[in-house]
């Protein structure tokens, strides 16, 4: 929101040591204040200009807060802002100001004689001797944080930064592929962690020149992606990931090798070793790359082997991968729309999330021609099933299967009556009134054909529960118990509910019946002290 008036909003004067500095560029930059108190930009900043009495004024003032900033000479990247106590050379120590409501007059920078006099430059070169080619060279101030200076990228590897004053300086390189190294009085590190006080640059009174030489792929190695299909048509691909082998070690593109994204390539930095390839499509498919197509079981993707050379991989999809949808609606059984339920669309157990909107509809583009399954979640995840015709089911088995050939499917779901309405709450405790340990017990309702479902996050802190069931009719209560370090789930403790106890016997447990009329409450549930993962007795 701006206002105008004939007066300025916000005047003042810059001088230098008394003296009025004129024809100078003057700044208005709107910020937003973060909780620690450094000033974020925000917005475009507005531009006016001293007179030659060094005064200048802005006529328009942004809402909120903002920061005053004057170049006081000719080497850009370099400005002294407007502070309460003294003028400051670094954005962040700028002191923010207001004028929404009233005008602000006689607001004075004084400079001194060696603003922005001095500079750091330099030649920065790889260790073949060629010039490296860098996105900026940035000035930081001796606490690291604050940024001082920038300078933009110059032929030849050639570099100059001007510094706003004396001061000790952390110098990086920001180079095109996304990475930085730092420039210090000992030579070139990777990261600040490195980096002591006593390597900080030094500048007082005179320039300062200092040559840098950085490895062959200071950003590690390049390694293009090409994405296509086996009609040779690049796709459109939004994102290209690299996954270490042994570490799972994540590596994200830092830079499109074209602008056009459409052309498929990817410029990724990763360091020798064996990855897998995962591909996010811009039509929000993906998954990791195998030999014919993709895949969201890690485990079974193409492994690449990466050696000390710069490669060009080619990834290969078959026609149709990521270019046919599962779409439709879920509603309830009344008509009405199922909004912030979750569909899945599954396969080989796997599955891909699709927000079900306003108005009932779902879809999600699939990975390929092939046989899913749909399976929905509530919004509060009391439970989910899958689709069965109209009907549902626990048993993925069981479910319904969808096939896409060559072509987009559509599909009506309508949730059956009484489907996860319905649920048998209480409390569960140890005989000794030890506390449960929520993150080994999970609760569920069987029904007769052993079915069951599993509520999230069923049990309370205080060992109250709530497990919906999926279907109506005859239920078992069962209690699944597992420790954290227990991952072999052949090792569980499963027992059921019955009166006045639990027991290993589904036949002798206790049956709750879900219907229209009732839902089972207070059922209190005692289980041994001593039952643990794998140990019922």
């Amino acid at each position: 929101i701006l206002f105008t008036q004939s007066s300025p909003v916000i005047s003042g004067h810059v001088t230098s040591n008394g003296s009025p500095l004129a024809d100078r560029p003057v700044i208005l930059q709107p910020v937003m204040v973060t909780d620690y108190g450094f000033a974020i930009p925000e917005g475009s900043p507005i531009e006016s200009r001293t007179d030659a009495t060094g005064r200048f004024g802005f006529y328009t003032m942004p809402e909120g807060q903002s920061v005053i900033g004057v170049q006081p000479r000719d080497a850009e990247g370099c400005r002294i802002y407007y502070g309460a106590e003294t003028a400051v050379g670094s954005f962040w120590q700028a002191t923010p100001i207001s004028a929404t409501t009233e005008s602000i007059t006689s607001l004075n920078i004084n400079v001194s004689d060696s603003a922005c006099a001095y500079n750091i430059s330099g030649t920065l070169t790889n260790s073949d001797g060629d010039p490296t080619r860098y996105r900026q060279v940035v000035a930081r101030a001796s606490d690291w944080s604050q940024l001082v200076s920038a300078a933009p990228l110059e032929a030849e590897g050639e570099f100059t930064v001007t510094v706003p004053g004396d001061g000790r300086y952390l110098l990086h390189f920001e180079f095109e592929l996304g990475c930085s190294v730092f420039r210090t009085e000992r030579g070139i590190v990777n990261g600040t962690y490195e980096v002591g006080d006593g390597d900080l640059i030094t500048v007082v009174g005179e320039n300062v020149r200092l040559d840098a030489v950085v490895p062959t792929h200071p950003c590690g190695l390049p390694i293009r992606v090409n994405v296509h299909d086996s009609e040779g048509m690049s796709r459109t691909v939004k994102d290209v990931r690299a996954y270490h082998k042994d570490t799972g070690t994540q590596t994200s593109p830092t830079w499109m090798s074209s602008p056009n994204i459409d052309s498929g390539l990817f410029h990724l930095s990763i360091s020798p070793g064996t990855y897998r390839f995962y591909v996010d499509l811009a039509d929000g498919c993906g998954g990791f790359a195998t030999i014919s197509g993709l895949t969201g079981d890690q485990d079974q993707a193409r492994q690449f082997q990466i050696t000390d050379d710069p490669i060009e991989i080619d990834l290969q999809f078959p026609v149709g991968t990521c270019q046919y949808e599962i779409a439709g609606t879920l509603t309830h059984e009344d008509g009405s729309s199922a909004e912030g339920f979750t569909v899945w669309i599954e396969r080989d157990y796997i599955g891909t999330p699709a927000h079900v909107n306003e108005d009932g509809t779902f879809g999600r583009v699939v990975r390929g021609p092939g046989n899913y399954r749909i399976q929905y979640t509530w919004p509060d995840h009391r439970c989910w099933v899958y689709v069965l015709g109209d009907a549902v089911t626990i048993n993925p088995a069981d479910a319904e299967s969808v096939e896409v050939v060559n072509t987009d499917v559509h599909r009506d779901i309508r949730i059956p009556a009484g489907t996860c309405e319905y649920s048998v709450s209480g409390k569960i405790a140890r005989t000794d009134g030890t506390a449960i340990d929520r993150g080994d017990i999970a609760l569920r309702l069987e029904n007769a054909g052993g079915q069951s479902s599993i509520s999230g996050d069923s049990i309370a802190e205080d060992g109250s529960f709530t497990v919906y069931g999926s279907q109506l009719g005859a239920h078992y209560l069962s209690i699944m118990i597992q420790s954290r370090e227990d991952f072999a789930w052949g090792e569980q403790c499963i027992l059921y509910a019955m009166d006045g106890g639990v027991t290993q016997d589904r036949g002798q447990a206790r049956v709750f019946n879900l219907n229209t009329e009732g839902t089972p409450r207070d059922i209190n549930i005692r289980i041994p002290s001593d039952a643990r993962s794998g140990a019922c007795e």
